[in-house]
């Protein structure tokens, strides 16, 4: 959800068609939701990020399966203050490329962030693409193993942070993985090991240039929710949120200049059984 004002506010996703999924948006007028008609590509269609830089100019990043194949592709849609189009927007890979989020400072200074996919037995990629006020251009990250970014956070223009996972053969399971921009190119930035059972980052937020916040999971019953925190020299694990014994923080983002907004869902093993998920919201100063 992007929130301009009390009075405005922006949400996207998707919704059940007879034939598939169709991209949903809703607009906050500060007193209700609504629906906005926004363009689908063809059968199954997805927008998972929003971004708002004015009443006139929001923009909205996902996929959607190339028509008539199970292919999927990238999809970006921005509004001009009285409707929703689509705007051109590469897909390195013919198999799968997915965006998954975005932020930018500027509307001509805006990334995308996701995964790529070549083939059904092939690695994921990580992907990140700018807009420069003009077009879309993928931008070159350092190689990884099988890796994917699900969170992005522009604090400058030369000082941007994705984040996600990467797949580890020691310990064999997914980890935290981090990059970083410069202004010129991107960084695989290290996290130290968070546990033993892995992790996985899944949105990103800052306070300051030495304030960087990471959420996700760990896999770790001690570490219920993974909080991590740059301070301008290192990634290190931060006390977090303790709803149950197993949670997942999906989001995060400031209130304010000191507080921490973070979103998540836990759920409770009783008598070796999984309970029912419950959605958990937390606020905090860090």
């Amino acid at each position: 959800m992007e929130d301009l004002g009390p009075a405005s506010a922006w949400s996207v996703g998707f919704t059940y068609s007879a034939i598939g999924n169709d991209t949903l948006v809703e607009r906050w007028n500060g007193s209700s939701w609504s629906i906005v008609p926004s363009p689908n590509r063809s059968a199954q269609n997805f927008l998972l990020a929003v971004k708002a830089f004015g009443e006139a100019d929001v923009w909205a990043v996902g996929s959607n399966n190339v028509p008539s194949t199970l292919f999927f592709e990238t999809m970006v849609q921005r509004w001009n203050g009285s409707s929703w189009s689509i705007v051109p927007s590469p897909s390195p890979d013919p198999f799968e490329s997915h965006l998954l989020a975005m932020d930018g400072v500027a509307s001509d200074d805006l990334w995308a962030v996701g995964y790529t996919q070549a083939s059904p037995d092939a690695i994921r990629s990580p992907l990140a693409m700018h807009w420069d006020g003009f077009n879309w251009q993928v931008t070159s990250i350092p190689p990884v193993n099988d890796s994917g970014l699900e969170g992005i956070v522009a604090i400058a223009s030369d000082d941007v942070w994705a984040v996600g996972f990467t797949f580890s053969v020691q310990p064999l399971s997914q980890m935290p993985y981090a990059i970083h921009w410069d202004g010129i190119r991107w960084t695989s930035v290290s996290i130290p090991p968070t546990s033993s059972q892995g992790g996985h980052l899944y949105d990103v937020t800052a306070l300051s240039p030495t304030e960087v916040y990471a959420v996700g999971e760990s896999g770790d019953a001690s570490i219920p929710v993974l909080v991590m925190r740059w301070d301008g020299a290192s990634w290190t694990v931060v006390p977090g949120p303790t709803p149950r014994s197993s949670a997942i923080a999906w989001d995060v983002t400031p209130l304010g200049s000191s507080e921490l907004l973070l979103v998540g869902s836990s759920a409770k093993v009783r008598h070796g059984n999984l309970l029912p998920s419950k959605t958990f919201v937390v606020t905090g100063t860090p």
